[in-house]
């Protein structure tokens, strides 16, 4: 269905904590690549339809967003 947040390489993986290597005065914690709301609805519409879902998630923020 599509990406909550990005990749670990390129530090967009979305977490809670600021990356160890961020910049202290503009600290990333990732991305969020497609809003909530909008995975949340276009998986009620798949599972509806009989289809499969599969969101990519890497970071704990991610991860706790799409399984919560």
């Amino acid at each position: 269905i599509g990406y909550s947040d990005g990749s670990l390489g390129s530090q967009t993986a979305l977490f809670y904590e600021p990356y160890l290597n961020s910049n202290g005065q503009n600290p990333t914690v990732g991305i969020e690549v497609t809003p909530i709301a909008q995975l949340r609805e276009a998986t009620a519409r798949a599972l509806e339809a009989g289809l499969r879902v599969a969101i990519h998630a890497i970071g704990d923020k991610a991860n706790t967003a799409i399984l919560g």
